[in-house]
């Protein structure tokens, strides 16, 4: 036998140890139009290990139950991944936009793909990741 998986009562007798990590726990997504996952581990105190939160959470997130909608930039440390549950309604969007998140650009509502000129009759194409940097930038200095 194992020492090490053996643990003894208060009444003398031997038992074998439960498993370390509770596997009936249920993820719960916050009700929020968009949320961290710091907002996760709040509305989740049962699970006890933050791993074990991640990996509940990313099978979610492959089922396609859960969307990572952008980034939160608090301009120090690292940027937050912001998630949302789908349909991913304009509303959303746009609440996320006034909470500054640098949102991905399948989600960017105001999509650049024409500039029309009148003057010269030519059209020109804009490269959607120089929108989205423009986009992060305004954010980033409106932010000052």
């Amino acid at each position: 036998m194992n020492i090490q998986n053996i643990k003894t009562t208060g009444t003398g007798y031997i038992s074998k140890t439960g498993r370390k990590n509770d596997i009936n726990l249920v993820l719960t997504i916050p009700s929020k139009a968009f949320f961290t996952h710091d907002d996760l581990k709040a509305v989740n105190p049962s699970f006890k290990k933050d791993i074990t939160l991640r990996t509940r959470f990313k099978k979610e997130l492959e089922s396609g139950k859960v969307k990572n909608i952008g980034t939160l930039n608090k301009l120090k440390g690292r940027p937050k991944n912001v998630y949302s549950v789908p349909p991913i309604l304009s509303s959303t969007i746009e609440s996320a936009k006034a909470a500054t998140i640098i949102l991905h650009s399948e989600y960017l509502t105001s999509k650049i793909t024409d500039i029309s000129s009148t003057s010269h009759q030519s059209q020109t194409k804009v490269d959607e990741s120089n929108t989205r940097k423009e986009y992060a930038k305004s954010l980033i200095f409106s932010a000052h």
